[in-house]
């Protein structure tokens, strides 16, 4: 590795690494602005301008010596030059700190603040602001003009999420370079020149209300002025009065880390967290804006008891006794016991304890998938980031896996940011050049409906809807036989799989709905390394635990024959011949209107444990300082059910759980690292129950928001606005409505209020799943009435 020297200090490091990184993992330091981990690097700020000068070879490759120190000589740049687009080489000398580079760093401060707006004391930036930061280290400390500073608009709407400060904007083009770079959509730009400078986009002087895509969010935490804030923490507190919590987010089965950040025990804001091997440093819009629910009014925070046919405020104490009145006859092994699969592996252990007590076999978990996960050869997403050739089949990962969306256009790249210095990940790799060309030909994406990912693809194809494992064996038998007949798309996606070293098929939502196990095994045969995507946020971590029916038990859903069920979650309505019911959730909807006994759920924000993401890494869930009221987690909620029916529990605490899955994964459950570690013991997964799914002509899709974030937060509902029921000419004319028009529709049983979009395209009608809806699987939707259109 060349060696080369800062400030007199000798390192070594490798070819390709920038002047700033070199001179970072030297222990020195420069400002910079537009240098950002994991974008192009640009030199637009120019801040980090250092001397540097390197040694010339002769013709016949020796180095041109200095006669009068007998050492190669040195040839320095003419002026000071910015670090981050500076390529070491061997040999070279890197001076931050000589009185050039001083003076530089200083009056390029200095420029940047000539027209900078003094309002720092009400910038919700400030005592987070890298210019404040930088002025205080690096600049003179006055200001020697005194013309008025130049006005532009101030609280600009780029979203309903997102609020631009063109005045602290100083041009260091982050956010324009991430939409390019990282999700690969343009939507900002540089408008006008010099002073008249402003980020915009071309299609409209104001994106008021404009949808931004799915990522947006980012463009907050990366700027490092209050230029580009966060619309829903505006205002709500200063940086140093904040309690930040590290944690893993748990809304879908990415594992992204995140920090919560709650000022007097309510969540304000949340940011991403860094993790390099999952997330990077992104996260998608409902991870970051849809907290607001947890400290909504209609968030549930004590126990609900029926009386008089009313469901009444109680204490615990209440509910307990409410639950024992209620289940003195019950036969205890007849008893339903169900959860949503966005637990941790704690509660999960502590349900499985539960039934296990209670001799129940009417265990479940929902949404879940029909086969384990862990059977096939899963990739890290590193592993994705690098692969020669991704195959997705049956998934919508803008929707609903985000994190894998960001690292296949990562993989399109090319360029995986992958060198580490002492400083974390480099703050300018050189390998990434704006506006770089994306090899689409690595990637083929296949769906019963277009997805967004397609626009990238450089091998796409709708197919029927259900038609994965048909689709499977086509992809087989022409990667076997290049003569097979088939569809172009399937031969070109053949043919990428069969020139490839390491491929990757990721299999959503729609592919897994009915018969995963099938699909499982089928793509097991492609040779690739299989990535599939989990129905729920830790449902690769739980299909490791007894939390599937016994023989002739029921599932989550499927309720005949049963008197009495405790449901810790969310469920669309109360089964029918129930005659007790306990309900533990965070919003009273669903089958809480109709529960005996409400008690009320902690968040995902509230709890200690550790989840497991969709490679299978096992990640902690902290804590957070969030006032959840009297709400318990699963394993408090059981504990008051064990209390009721008198029934001895072995685990009643986090901790307790902790031990029992120290036993089983060969983990320190109390000390997993924030990026997550893969267990030592190799798990076994238990036999997946099958779940029943109805026919239907309508297909689910998956969707980013979930429905408590748009319930808890008027800001989502209004930004997102009603459902869009997609439909085809042909199916439009069969349900009599006309595109635009808003419609009463009712989908399994639940009533909807939609819009209709109808295509002159043929498709199969689709609408986003609710919770309790199976992603993927078909629904059946009948078209009450056709209202006029307007909203």
């Amino acid at each position: 590795m060349p060696k080369v020297i800062v400030n007199d200090r000798e390192i070594e490091v490798a070819n390709g690494t920038s002047a700033l990184d070199a001179l970072f993992h030297a222990g020195f330091d420069v400002p910079y602005f537009c240098s950002n981990e994991y974008l192009s690097p640009v030199g637009a700020c120019r801040m980090c301008l250092v001397e540097a000068g390197s040694p010339r070879k002769n013709p016949d490759g020796s180095w041109m010596m200095d006669d009068a120190t007998g050492q190669p000589k040195l040839f320095f740049f003419p002026g000071t030059v910015a670090s981050c687009t500076l390529a070491i080489s061997e040999g070279m000398v890197i001076k931050t700190t000589s009185a050039p580079a001083v003076k530089a760093q200083a009056g390029m401060m200095e420029f940047t603040l000539i027209n900078h707006p003094l309002d720092c004391p009400t910038c919700d930036k400030g005592g987070a602001c890298e210019l404040q930061d930088r002025a205080y280290e690096y600049g003179y400390g006055e200001a020697r003009f005194e013309f008025t500073r130049r006005h532009a608009d101030k609280h600009h709407a780029l979203s309903d999420f997102i609020v631009l400060d063109k005045e602290r904007c100083i041009h260091c083009k982050r956010c324009v370079r991430y939409f390019e770079e990282i999700p690969g959509e343009e939507k900002l730009d540089f408008i006008e020149r010099g002073g008249h400078t402003y980020i915009d986009s071309m299609e409209s002087e104001d994106l008021a209300g404009r949808n931004l895509g799915n990522f947006s969010g980012n463009i907050g935490d990366i700027c490092p002025v209050g230029a580009l804030l966060d619309n829903v923490a505006r205002f709500r507190g200063r940086n140093w009065e904040y309690d930040c919590t590290q944690t893993t987010a748990m809304n879908n089965a990415d594992g992204a880390s995140i920090w919560v950040d709650a000022r007097t025990g309510r969540i304000e804001r949340i940011r991403a967290g860094s993790n390099s091997s999952v997330n990077e440093i992104w996260i998608n819009d409902a991870t970051r804006y849809g907290h607001e629910w947890v400290d909504a009014d209609s968030r549930l925070k004590t126990p609900l008891v029926r009386k008089n046919g009313k469901l009444e405020p109680a204490s615990w104490d209440e509910a307990v006794a409410a639950i024992k009145a209620g289940l003195i006859s019950t036969d205890k092994t007849k008893l339903g016991v169900y959860s949503s699969a966005d637990i941790t592996l704690e509660e999960g252990v502590a349900l499985e304890k539960f039934a296990a007590a209670l001799g129940t076999i009417n265990v479940d978990h929902f949404p879940r998938l029909n086969a384990a996960l862990s059977s096939v050869n899963r990739p890290t997403l590193d592993e994705l980031a690098r692969a020669d050739a991704v195959i997705v089949i049956g998934a919508d990962l803008y929707e609903e896996s985000g994190t894998t969306y960001l690292r296949i256009e990562e993989m399109l790249k090319g360029v995986v940011s992958d060198l580490k210095y002492n400083h974390g990940t480099a703050l300018a790799d050189l390998r990434l050049k704006e506006r770089m060309d994306r090899k689409r030909n690595k990637l083929a994406v296949f769906a019963p409906i277009r997805v967004k990912q397609m626009e990238h693809a450089g091998i796409s194809e709708v197919y029927a809807i259900g038609g994965e494992l048909e689709l499977l064996k086509q992809l087989l038998a022409s990667k076997s036989n290049s003569n097979f007949e088939t569809t172009p798309a399937i031969s070109s996606a053949a043919k990428l799989l069969a020139g490839a070293k390491n491929a990757v098929i990721v299999l959503g939502s729609f592919a897994l709905a009915s018969d995963a196990a099938s699909v499982l095994a089928a793509a097991a045969k492609l040779g690739a390394k299989i990535l599939p995507i989990p129905a729920a946020a830790n449902g690769a971590g739980l299909e490791f635990l007894n939390l599937t029916p016994g023989q002739n038990g029921r599932t989550y859903g499927q309720f005949e024959g049963l008197k009495t069920a405790f449901i810790s979650g969310y469920a669309a309505d109360r089964p029918k011949d129930l005659e007790f019911l306990v309900v533990h959730t965070t919003q009273l909807v669903g089958a809480a209107l109709k529960a005996d006994v409400v008690l009320p759920q902690a968040s995902n924000y509230e709890k200690r444990g550790t989840t497991v993401n969709l490679e299978g890494r096992f990640l902690p869930v902290q804590q957070a300082a969030v006032n959840g009221g009297e709400s318990m987690d699963l394993i408090g909620a059981i504990s008051a059910l064990a209390d009721a029916l008198d029934v001895k529990l072995e685990i009643r605490g986090t901790r307790s759980a902790g031990r029992e899955l120290n036993t089983r994964f060969g983990l320190d459950f109390e000390n997993i690292p924030l990026e997550g570690v893969f267990p030592s013991k190799k798990p076994t997964a238990k036999a997946a129950a099958t779940l029943r799914f109805g026919g239907g002509d309508v297909l689910l899709t998956p969707r980013m928001w979930q429905e408590k974030m748009l319930i808890g937060s008027a800001r989502v509902r209004e930004s997102i606005g009603l459902d869009n029921l997609m439909l085809s000419s042909t199916d439009a004319s069969k349900f009599g409505v006309k595109d635009g028009e808003k419609l009463e529709v009712n989908v399994n049983g639940q009533d909807r209020t939609v819009i209709a979009r109808v295509f002159n395209t043929a498709s199969v009608p689709s609408l986003p799943a609710l919770e309790g809806d199976v992603v993927g699987s078909s629904a059946v939707l009948k078209v009450a009435m056709a209202a006029s259109g307007d909203d």
